[in-house]
């Protein structure tokens, strides 16, 4: 996070393959005007609290820690991320509107912002949230619906004991989405969630085989020159080292809960 802590990404895909802007991707002047960077340098302090997803749900308390004035943007879509210790799969939460910052030297404000659940099977968060780098495209920010379509084929199956999916209520009063609404939209985000969930499962093992193919030919390099040796008269003063071979960023498209960032 901000901080420099490692926090679990609550998504079973890594960042990089989930179409999420990165704003340390890509350094640049507009990095000092983004909340997470400025952050990172402790030239803002930030502390958000969750009181659950919907409207005015997190609040998010900034202050400009140095003598200067502070401008800077927090995007809509921003993600905010349930830190690790709770022992439960706890949802991250989506801002849905763009928000601009002004802060005078060692000036506090306290935001109190409307956000999406980021995902349908997990529990409803109450408490300390970690601004990430990253934030959700706009073209997926129309409606809580639109955005649990995006998530799911990203979430590991559900567990819809006290997940977000069932706070009829909220849903409601927050997004206009009746029970009937979210009922039938379960389904089709379960339907979402196991192709999904088969796509990285099928992944892992075209994967698997790949990796036990290529280590299978690397054996048998050493093999073909021993048995060439005698017919060629040649020697070898390399001793038949067949090399290395490396197979880097092993952890793509699974294994979200190992991923930190």
């Amino acid at each position: 996070d901000a901080s420099g802590a490692d926090v679990p990404w609550p998504y079973q895909v890594s960042p990089a393959n989930m179409g999420l802007a990165d704003v340390t991707s890509a350094p640049g002047p507009h990095e000092q005007y983004h909340a997470f960077e400025l952050s990172s340098s402790g030239a803002l302090a930030l502390d958000a609290q969750a009181s659950g997803f919907g409207n005015g749900a997190l609040a998010v308390r900034m202050r400009n820690t140095g003598g200067d004035s502070l401008a800077f943007d927090l995007p809509a879509g921003s993600l905010f991320v349930a830190p690790a210790g709770n022992g439960c799969r706890m949802q991250p939460l989506i801002t849905r509107q763009a928000v601009r910052v002004e802060l005078g030297a060692e000036e506090e404000k306290e935001l109190m912002l409307d956000a999406y659940c980021g995902d349908s099977g997990a529990r409803v968060p109450r408490g300390t949230m970690s601004l990430s780098p990253y934030s959700v495209s706009d073209d997926c920010l129309s409606s809580q619906a639109v955005v649990w379509r995006w998530s799911a084929p990203f979430q590991p199956k559900s567990e819809r004991q006290f997940a977000a999916s069932e706070d009829f209520r909220t849903l409601e009063e927050s997004f206009g989405m009746s029970r009937q609404e979210a009922q039938e939209l379960f389904g089709e985000l379960a339907e979402l969630i196991a192709r999904g969930t088969s796509d990285r499962e099928h992944q892992e093992v075209a994967l698997q085989l790949q990796l036990e193919k290529a280590r299978d030919q690397a054996a048998a390099v050493p093999c073909v020159q021993t048995q060439r040796s005698p017919r060629t008269n040649i020697s070898d003063s390399s001793g038949g080292r067949s090399g290395s071979m490396s197979f880097g960023g092993g952890s793509s498209s699974g294994g979200g809960g190992g991923c930190s960032w």
